[in-house]
């Protein structure tokens, strides 16, 4: 047989190494020479069963089963490419093997460990090489990839680009031991997984990042999210009367998170620049500052006037008693906490809700640009602002994205969790396209409506409060959003609560993990294990599924590595 020149593309070669593992290669091998990638006794059809489809210049041995030697010929813009992808540059197949044996094993790389992996948009890689630099420099070692190279990379690994880039997450955690992933794009940069919920009313879809962080089943197999194998991914049911029950999830995720993943959702250079700022300010501070121990907790309420008596209520059912829960907390480990809700007074043996001080857009605005290290609020909210309730004379209105872009906190960023529905809506629900590109409009008559394309038009994008607290200025806002992407209900008080006390222990003593992802990821498995049934039934309650549903809808927006310094500065003496 005549030796046969291959030729292979350097995603194919990038396939060919994270199979499997064991080689002697040299990783100090030099890249800069011209001399080629070779690879002995390798086999047409074992080329093909990895995606590669080589081009033969004279294959003249019909008998298939036979072992091909070839040489694979790649530029030096091959080799640039491989070691950007932290590949060896020599890839040599395991020798001697025959076509039934099933041990064939191609050369796996040694990557160096590190700890955040940061994918992006194509257009956002080189000004996230700064924040890379800083990350490097107080011992977060980082790298950036696009999920353009990473779904080329690992395209034969999924059946489209979400599956490809956790494919890559999950190759990164095992070969790496990544702890975090900073998601950095909107809807129109970056691609969402998409849900598919059944309800009574009319199916609809809903994104989650959970998707990126969940990797592995119980048994360590990767996990797809796509249990009846039907390529709908992670089927939910919330019907009002569903007679012969069923799961409400359906595709029987896991649901754990195995990494700390958190989303950027810039749409552009200038807003991964205000947020890569603001981030290497925060982490500058090598000490606690005065302004992080102030706390903001907000509960809007609606007056009422019953008979000769004029009160309010809160406008969003225990938000009083969960503030009230956190305030003791926090007061308790010597926090400066500014209630800007409600408090129960006794008139004629009834309790009733009374102002504990002025709540309105302005009183707002004048508390965070004092400083403070976290606002907690517990309310009613649309994607475009937070509903800050009712007095006497009507609505106090909303603090919306205008309040937000008047803020004037430099350097005084804080983490804001908001209990209130749809805040951390990135994306428009209403108007999408769907996986063909045809626009999809939700109303009452598209009760089934088809599945939206992973990444979708610029042309649909809705700002959220998210990306206003986050990216709209560089030197005002807040360093971390928390939210849902849909309607709340009771169980986000739940997240909240354990949100609030991880936060508050980071400042213990006893305590080492001082991360934003750290923080998150313990609460969303805290919440999971002790407050979700994953193998529920479904009964005649659309209620049933509200736990469930809320792993999905909540998200971290922000760097999960982020540093929470805990150490105060001791006081100098003169």
């Amino acid at each position: 047989m005549k030796k046969e020149i291959l030729k292979i593309s350097t995603v194919a070669v990038f396939l060919l190494s994270i199979v499997g593992c064991g080689s002697n290669s040299d990783k100090s091998s030099d890249l800069d020479s011209d001399k080629n990638v070779s690879v002995q006794k390798s086999r047409y059809e074992e080329l093909l069963s990895y995606g590669v489809t080589p081009s033969i210049s004279d294959y003249e041995d019909n008998d298939s089963k036979k072992i091909l030697s070839g040489d694979f010929n790649l530029s030096q813009a091959d080799l640039d490419w491989i070691h950007q992808m932290e590949l060896h540059p020599n890839i040599t197949l395991i020798d001697g093997l025959s076509w039934d044996d099933n041990t064939f094993v191609p050369f796996s790389p040694d990557i160096d460990k590190f700890s955040l992996l940061i994918i992006g948009d194509a257009s956002f890689v080189e000004e996230l090489e700064t924040l890379k630099a800083h990350k490097d420099s107080i011992n977060i070692p980082t790298r950036v990839k696009s999920w353009q190279d990473l779904t080329n990379a690992f395209y034969s690994y999924g059946v489209d680009d979400p599956e490809r880039i956790k494919q890559a997450i999950a190759y990164y955690r095992e070969k790496a031991q990544i702890q975090y992933v900073m998601l950095v794009g909107d809807s129109d940069k970056f691609p969402m997984r998409f849900c598919k919920n059944y309800a009574t009313a009319g199916n609809y879809w809903v994104p989650t990042d959970l998707y990126y962080a969940n990797l592995f089943k119980k048994d360590g197999s990767f996990e797809d999210w796509d249990g009846n194998g039907n390529g709908i991914f992670c089927e939910t049911k919330s019907v009002e009367a569903n007679p012969n029950g069923g799961l409400i999830n359906i595709d029987e995720i896991e649901g754990g998170a195995d990494i700390a993943v958190g989303r950027v959702p810039a749409s552009s250079v200038e807003e991964v620049h205000n947020y890569i700022t603001k981030v290497i300010s925060y982490e500058n501070n090598e000490y606690v500052q005065d302004w992080q121990k102030n706390n903001i907790m907000v509960v809007p309420g609606e007056f009422v006037q019953k008979g000769d008596i004029g009160y309010y209520k809160e406008s969003y059912p225990r938000s009083l008693a969960l503030k009230e829960s956190i305030f003791n907390d926090f007061a308790q480990k010597d926090f400066s906490v500014d209630r800007l809700y409600y408090d129960t007074a006794n008139v004629n043996n009834t309790n009733y809700y009374y102002p504990l001080s002025l709540l309105s857009r302005e009183s707002l605005i004048q508390k965070i640009n004092s400083g403070a290290g976290y606002i907690n609020f517990a309310g009613h909210g649309a994607n475009n602002g937070w509903w800050l309730g009712a007095d006497e004379e009507g609505s106090l209105g909303f603090f919306d994205i205008n309040a937000i872009d008047n803020l004037s906190n430099t350097d005084k960023y804080p983490i804001v969790f908001s209990v209130a529905c749809d805040t951390g809506k990135f994306y428009n629900n209403l108007k999408y396209l769907d996986t063909d590109n045809n626009e999809v409009i939700m109303g009452k008559d598209n009760k089934n409506p088809p599945k939206p394309n992973p990444i979708q038009s610029s042309n649909y994008d809705i700002d959220s409060m998210a990306e206003a607290f986050l990216l709209h200025r560089d030197n005002a806002g807040a360093i971390a959003f928390i939210a849902s992407t849909e309607a709340t209900q009771g169980q986000a008080q739940v997240i909240d609560k354990y949100f609030a006390n991880f936060y508050l222990n980071t400042f213990s003593e006893d305590v080492s993990q001082h991360s934003l992802g750290d923080l998150w990821r313990k609460t969303m498995l805290s919440y999971k294990n002790n407050n979700v049934d994953m193998n529920k039934q479904e009964s005649n309650k659309w209620t049933a599924s509200i736990p469930f549903d809320h792993l999905l809808k909540y998200h971290l927006f922000g760097d999960p590595s982020l540093k929470i310094e805990v150490e105060y500065e001791t006081p100098k003496i003169y």
